[in-house]
């Protein structure tokens, strides 16, 4: 199909954002409460240029891109992926062993996150049905009378994100490796040690403290602005599988942006309250010069990995200012993954509604020192 352009939404930086955190909340409000705003972010629509990776997908990889293309035959229907309880049964220990061909030895891999978009039951004939048929199966998915979308059910669509983001950020990622290895990772240094050489220093900027995920268990040590893990865990990643589950994508293609071409000042960090957590989402102002890919006619056995986060210091990529392995001193970097869903200009008017599943997964290469 080749290069297409499109618009794509960027979050403004705003100069609220001197005084206030960026901020999404998900939950409801108490009428009581002055301040009823949900968020403060603002997006503005930039077109974009997409370059096709059809005649060099395998050109691509996860240290050097941030994103590279799995090739592997779909052993389900998309009508299996409605049932949560089969996908976490059958298709986590398909993507398990994948992880393992895509990441080399494994020692531990945590599935935390999964979505599907849409559900497989929707069919639309045409573009003219789109709007209809959303408006029935948002009525079908709602978690109660409010009217509003249950986001802890993965098979509960959600429509194509067209706001480019990241996903999790630093200091989330560092939450969830701390949770998940909390019974096999070494104690947390003594109170008052200042400089515990074992151990990562993820910075905080006080988000840690507030939200509470982390701090109460026995693996991290939370030391003024930043949250210490043990640098045993320093060899772990955040990798997202995203793929189609019926047919060829045509009408929303995933695009990802090369890392490379993404600094620390392109990045704005955005609190994101849920009901039963507060972590941080990643967003993108925009600037000239990204370099966006996107896969024509993305098939089924076609996987798209995306590194979300990678702890280690030896693979190049761009900085995280402010990240020390403090056993060596030696600053860590970032491998994100920058990536949006956009209307394609070139799609057919008969084209299928894209159906697709994303999964994440935090991934440790080693527990041990």
């Amino acid at each position: 199909m080749g290069t297409v352009s499109a618009g794509v939404q960027y979050v403004k930086r705003l100069k609220i954002f001197e005084t206030e955190v960026p901020f999404q909340s998900f939950v409801d409000i108490p009428e009581d409460v002055p301040d009823q705003r949900k968020t403060n972010l603002e997006f503005t629509i930039n077109i974009e240029s997409f370059g096709d990776m059809r005649d060099n997908i395998n050109s691509f990889s996860l240290d050097k891109h941030g994103f590279m293309v799995k090739q592997e035959p779909l052993p389900f229907s998309s009508e299996f992926f409605t049932r949560r309880e089969e996908v976490e049964k059958l298709y986590f220990p398909e993507l398990e062993r994948i992880i393992g061909e895509v990441c080399g030895e494994v020692e531990k891999v945590h599935f935390f996150d999964w979505r599907v978009c849409p559900p497989a039951e929707l069919t639309m004939p045409n573009a003219a049905t789109d709007r209809i048929a959303t408006e029935q199966l948002r009525s079908s998915k709602i978690s109660n009378s409010t009217g509003v979308i249950d986001l802890y059910d993965p098979t509960a669509w959600l429509l194509p994100a067209n706001r480019v983001h990241i996903g999790r950020c630093l200091l989330t990622s560092a939450m969830f490796c701390c949770l998940v290895v909390a019974d096999s990772a070494a104690p947390r240094p003594e109170p008052g040690c200042s400089s515990p050489q074992s151990f990562v220093a993820f910075p905080t900027r006080g988000r840690a403290a507030s939200s509470g995920a982390c701090t109460n268990t026995k693996v991290s040590w939370y030391h003024k602005s930043a949250l210490y893990l043990p640098s045993a865990m320093a060899n772990s990643r955040v990798l997202s599988f995203w793929r189609p589950i019926s047919h060829p994508v045509e009408d929303y293609p995933l695009a990802v942006c090369e890392a490379s071409s993404v600094s620390q000042d392109d990045l704005l960090e955005c609190d994101h309250i849920r009901k039963k957590y507060i972590g941080s989402t990643v967003f993108l102002t925009h600037k000239d010069g990204y370099k966006w890919r996107y896969l024509s006619d993305h098939r089924p056995d076609e996987i798209l990995v995306m590194k979300m986060f990678d702890s280690d210091a030896g693979v190049a990529r761009r900085k995280y200012s402010g990240l020390l392995l403090l056993r060596t001193g030696e600053e860590l970097t970032m491998a994100d993954c920058p990536h949006v869903s956009f209307k394609n200009p070139r799609a057919s008017e008969n084209s299928q509604p894209r159906q697709s599943i994303e999964v994440r997964a935090l991934v440790f290469s080693s527990l041990k020192e």
